[in-house]
């Protein structure tokens, strides 16, 4: 063992905890101090030893993990009895090795497989999504899901984007201690006073692990990420099962870092399947929704091939036994704002299956009016030259072509008037209706507002409303002029 001075702290009886607390090794009438050590504990892996994890130190006395560096080997723990991290008689805090500590428990990994094995189907947390977009669509997420609460818990409490170059297992609970709020921390260690508790990455890493490094080949994007604080009292003491009691008291106990949505435990009267209970943790948790397109599986495959990682699985099994489906967002996806869910709809010109398709943002070749005669080199038509009989549109968006669609408008007359070269088209996959600019080819889910207007929101109120610079005026209306 390393030859580090014993820590300054005291215990109220050592005699009475070595009576109590070691029983076991007090009583084995034979065999070595090692074995009967480990009636106490055993050996544990680097990964194991993560924050919150108890372990036996200086062979008898109790603490639990209270930083963990396992890449060089070394983890500070903290006493049981104090509180305090372990120091020398110097002050300074004593590096343990893995071979100086002694696991008290079993790994979570271990204690969460018979948890699953002796579940209930109403404990069976069926779907959970892992989320991966471009940068753009993280800055849109982390706006729309705000600043974490400080004084309640709630599921996640924070969201967390890292680039997929720079996850890696040995880096990424250092990445977490960096970007969780200390005031989280605080309220975590608040809910569970009884316990140690500190920031541990276990499900993430899982995440990472079975991903493999085909995730880091996706150099522009980013996993999204969520933190979840420990259960109170209150609520392992709610809980509908024995089982789910002890997984929020013995599991769920600390800041854990995880998948954008790991699963719900909210009862359901029917159970669903795994995809439509992981496209509900998603929503329920954090607001988010993903089209059907996105989500199916020949469109996640045909992305991988385009970002060339066909080997990164569709989905994945965790520890907990919930069925993890990996999503990826196209580059090109719409976001827009739907009765408080952020949504992510296909482009309206995307072919996500089209093998050597062209760059999206490329005007489609679908919605190019063309001469009946030969290509010309003379300039394009002007408008109303393009509306003659000389010139047709050939193929269709969403079924109809553009003009069909012109002539079909009187549908959304209760809708509020567009600006000119504006006009509304249906999805038919999803049947959410968005505009497309005629003239530019150009569609938007957004509310077009005519030239000089802008969407502001209120600082004050967080009321949306329109402003026009040059004209000096604001309206709660939407524009038309």
């Amino acid at each position: 063992a390393k030859a580090t001075p014993r820590p300054s702290v005291k215990r109220a009886s050592d005699e009475e905890v070595d009576e109590e607390e070691f029983a076991p090794a007090k009583r084995a009438k034979v065999g070595s101090a090692e074995e009967q050590l480990e009636d106490l504990g055993r050996p544990a892996t680097l990964e194991e030893l993560e924050p919150g994890a108890p372990v036996l130190y200086f062979d008898t006395r109790r603490g639990s993990i209270h930083d963990a560096f396992p890449e060089v080997d070394q983890f500070w723990v903290a006493d049981d009895e104090s509180g305090e991290v372990v120091r020398d008689e110097a002050g300074n805090i004593v590096d343990f090795a893995s071979s100086e500590l002694l696991l008290l428990a079993v790994s979570t990994e271990k204690l969460l497989a018979d948890l699953a094995a002796q579940a209930q189907p109403q404990d069976v947390l069926r779907g959970g999504v892992l989320l991966l977009g471009v940068e753009k669509h993280m800055v849109k997420v982390l706006g729309h899901f705000g600043l974490p609460s400080f004084e309640h818990r709630q599921t996640p409490q924070q969201l967390l984007a890292y680039p997929c170059p720079d996850c890696e297992e040995s880096s990424i609970l250092q990445q977490a201690n960096s970007a969780v709020y200390e005031e989280l921390r605080a309220l975590g260690k608040r809910l569970r006073k009884d316990i140690r508790v500190a920031t541990r990455a276990f499900n993430l890493k899982q995440a990472l692990r079975k991903l493999g490094p085909e995730l880091r080949r996706l150099k522009d994007h980013f996993i999204l990420a969520s933190v979840h604080l420990p259960f109170g009292e209150e609520e392992i003491r709610s809980a509908r099962t024995a089982s789910e009691a002890q997984k929020r008291k013995e599991v769920f106990n600390q800041i854990d870092l995880c998948v954008t949505a790991p699963g719900l435990e909210d009862p359901l009267e029917e159970q669903p399947d795994k995809e439509t209970a992981a496209r509900s943790s998603l929503g329920e948790t954090c607001g988010i929704e993903v089209s059907d397109v996105i989500w199916k599986k020949e469109v996640q495959v045909a992305l991988r091939a385009k970002l060339g990682v066909e080997l990164l699985p569709l989905q994945y099994c965790d520890a907990n036994g919930v069925d993890i489906f990996t999503i990826i967002i196209p580059d090109d996806a719409l976001v827009t704002t739907i009765k408080g869910i952020l949504c992510f709809s296909e482009s309206p010109t995307a072919d996500y299956l089209k093998k050597n398709q062209d760059e999206i943002s490329e005007p489609p070749k679908a919605l190019v009016a063309r001469s009946n005669s030969a290509p010309s080199t003379e300039a394009a038509p002007d408008k109303g030259k393009a509306d003659s009989k000389s010139t047709e549109v050939e193929e269709k968006v969403q079924g109809k072509t553009v003009r069909e669609w012109e002539a079909e408008q009187d549908q959304f007359e209760d809708l509020p008037k567009l600006p000119a070269g504006w006009i509304r088209i249906k999805s038919r996959t999803s049947g959410k209706v968005y505009f497309w600019h005629r003239e530019t080819q150009r569609a938007s889910f957004e509310l077009p507002l005519p030239e000089g207007w802008t969407k502001q929101t209120s600082k004050s109120t967080g009321k949306v409303y329109y402003w026009n610079q040059k004209r000096r005026s604001s309206t709660f209306e939407p524009p038309t002029e």
